[in-house]
């Protein structure tokens, strides 16, 4: 029987609200005047007419149009505005029910470096579109009980030409006392069709941008970037395969993002430049991102990593970046870096790079931090996200006026600012990194080195080297090349006042037939000096005639460099030591400026006292030099 009283009494209701329409029509004028205010466009409409919308009252507007421009306009085919008649019962005032818009297009254009909407006033000037307006509309959207929008298209043209059209957008809204649910789909109608989707549950209040509250998901499954080219027109990197997906889950807390999860996967992405024509094909890539703030800043970690490029797998990997906002710096971590697969030549690097790549750098680099800082006078980038709504009022109060500016050059604060940055804002603070096969070709003084392993530690004015290296191979110019057993050593170094000071805490370097250690000290080095040398070394080798091609003849005075080369005929086993003390532009100091001993143990030697002489066979005993005072015993 209850069931019976409400449908016949839903009956009657409806029959009274169908019955106005001819009453509603008579009111399309004010309502195209009301919304024309609302939004700050001129907004016609076809016909108005009421219906039902399930259990709510609606009003019916169709072919909506914003907009005076007959070519370039915004049309609504179909605009329902309902009543939730039960809360309006309850509290006797009306209240908002459905806000459904079906089968509408948008076009948005590139013009002069921003987007306008055909339809939408975009001039900064309008007196319609004020930021008050704007969050009148918002005002009114969030006080809807459901937002339906479904069949909507965006084409999005570029000033080159370029379309990238968006079709199938629907959305739908629900909303319980300013705690809202949404879901939203779209597709890239595209040869390859990409599919994009948005979750969300989350409180908003557009009068308290602060207390916003929510979790989002975003999807974007078969995304070629190829077909996003067109938004980045200025690079020199074209995209020509590949395919991939991302997924993101966002949680804002007290109006500021709290926390973002991201899962990015793609295979086979293809690039070329387009200056050189140099390409470069990455396999696979799939990385897991976590965004936080924390006390400091902020912290973005990507763990874990897997990517094969260029036919190298890396190792699985790990990423983390980390913001100071009080020091205004950055500290990077990256577990692995596989050089040579790194700095790929399908990549415009800065001319500082090129003249590293020229050299063809290879090796592993594991543990690898980095900590830069931006400079002063430089724009920064944000903590933390937050969402604000700023009026025109406090607009006019924060920036300096130039609306009334007479001059035709001036710049409107409304417009878009560019902030540019480049490698020069960055100060590098220190590296630290442990590397493995480290290798590179010759280049002017540098000499050819392979598989090299040890840990750097670079600072501005400071550092340290640890070398623990095997079979590191040696190419000197103008020198033969030698492979090295081991090559042990540990140095720092560190800029006073007096110059640079470099200290030499072990150096072992072992051959079939070398073996020499040594340690000591540099002071006072500059560019115009080669300071002051401190060194004790002990050796001991074979065939010790073979090394005189090695002598730094260059920093030797060359009576000294001759008597070795020419009157040092053979010396088939030696070992010793060797002491320095002195500035390096006396050496070998004779003329008592310095020290300069060699204590050594030889047999099997053949050595001239001067090329005058007679030399000296069979030698098996002790060697004693001093400076320019040479003792065989």
């Amino acid at each position: 029987m209850l069931l019976a009283v409400l449908i016949i009494l839903m009956a009657v209701l409806s029959s009274i609200f169908r019955s106005l329409t001819p009453w509603a029509k008579e009111y399309k004028g004010e309502v195209e005047h009301h919304l024309s205010i609302l939004i700050g466009q001129p907004v016609t409409i076809q016909t108005m007419e009421t219906g039902w919308y399930w259990f709510q009252p609606v009003l019916k507007l169709n072919q909506v149009t914003l907009g005076d421009d007959s070519e370039h306009n915004f049309r609504i085919n179909k605009l329902l505005v309902g009543i939730n008649l039960f809360k309006s019962l309850w509290s006797w005032q009306i209240q908002p029910g459905v806000l459904f818009i079906d089968d509408m297009h948008l076009n948005l254009r590139e013009m002069d470096n921003h987007w306008s909407i055909d339809g939408m006033a975009t001039d900064p000037l309008s007196n319609d579109m004020t930021p008050e307006k704007t969050k009148q509309m918002l005002i009114w959207l969030s006080q809807q009980e459901h937002l339906v929008i479904r069949h909507v298209s965006a084409y999005f043209h570029f000033s080159d030409g370029g379309l990238i059209p968006v079709n199938g957008l629907n959305v739908s809204v629900a909303n319980r006392g300013r705690h809202y649910k949404f879901k939203g789909e779209a597709r890239l109608a595209q040869t390859s069709s990409t599919n994009f989707q948005l979750l969300g549950d989350g409180y908003f209040d557009p009068e308290h941008f602060e207390d916003i509250e929510g979790k989002f998901y975003f999807s974007a499954n078969n995304i070629v970037p190829a077909q996003w080219q067109n938004f980045f027109p200025k690079t020199t990197e074209h995209f020509e395969g590949g395919k991939g997906n991302i997924n993101l889950w966002l949680d804002v807390h007290h109006g500021a993002v709290s926390s973002v999860q991201a899962q990015i996967t793609f295979k086979r992405l293809a690039w070329r430049l387009l200056n050189n024509q140099n390409s470069q094909l990455i396999q696979s890539f799939f990385a897991n991102l976590s965004w936080k703030p924390d006390n400091l800043g902020w912290q973005l970690q990507a763990d874990p990593i897997r990517l094969r490029i260029g036919g190298v797998a890396w190792p699985e990997n790990k990423l983390l970046l980390k913001y100071n906002k009080e020091q205004q710096s950055y500290l990077l971590f990256v577990k692995s870096i596989i050089i040579e697969s790194l700095f790929s030549d399908a990549i415009n690097w800065p001319k500082s790079i090129q003249n590293i790549l020229a050299m063809k750098p290879q090796g592993i680099l594991k543990d690898t931090q980095v900590l830069i800082s931006l400079n002063t006078n430089v724009s920064v980038i944000p903590p933390i996200p937050v969402f604000s709504m700023v009026t025109a009022k406090e607009r006019l109060q924060s920036e300096p006026s130039t609306i009334l500016s007479t001059d035709p050059n001036a710049t409107h604060t409304s417009q878009k600012r560019e902030v540019h940055f480049s490698i020069d804002d960055y100060s590098i603070n220190y590296v630290l990194t442990r590397f493995e096969q480290l290798g590179w070709d010759a280049k002017d003084d540098i000499p050819q080195i392979n598989n090299l392993s040890g840990v750097i530690n670079w600072q501005p004015e400071q550092g340290r080297l640890e070398l623990d290296s095997e079979n590191t191979s040696i190419n000197v110019k103008g020198y033969p090349a030698q492979t090295l057993n081991l090559l042990n050593g540990a140095f720092d170094w560190k800029e006073l006042n007096d110059g640079l000071r470099v200290s030499m805490e072990r150096f072992v370097v072992s051959q079939p037939e070398l073996t020499l250690s040594m340690q000591g000290a540099v002071d006072e080095l500059t560019h115009q000096s080669m300071g002051h040398v401190r060194l004790a070394a002990e050796f001991s080798g074979k065939n010790w005639q073979q090394w005189v091609p090695f002598l730094p003849k260059k920093y030797m005075k060359p009576k000294l460099y001759l008597w070795l080369k020419n009157d040092v005929k053979q010396i088939a086993n030696a070992s010793g030591r060797v002491r320095i003390n002195g500035l390096a532009k006396d050496f070998p100091f004779d003329n008592n400026s310095g020290e300069f001993i060699i204590e050594s143990y030889a047999s099997g030697g053949e050595i001239a006292i001067n090329s005058k002489w007679r030399a000296i066979k069979e030698i098996d005993g002790f060697i004693h030099l001093k400076i320019v005072i040479l003792v065989l015993i």
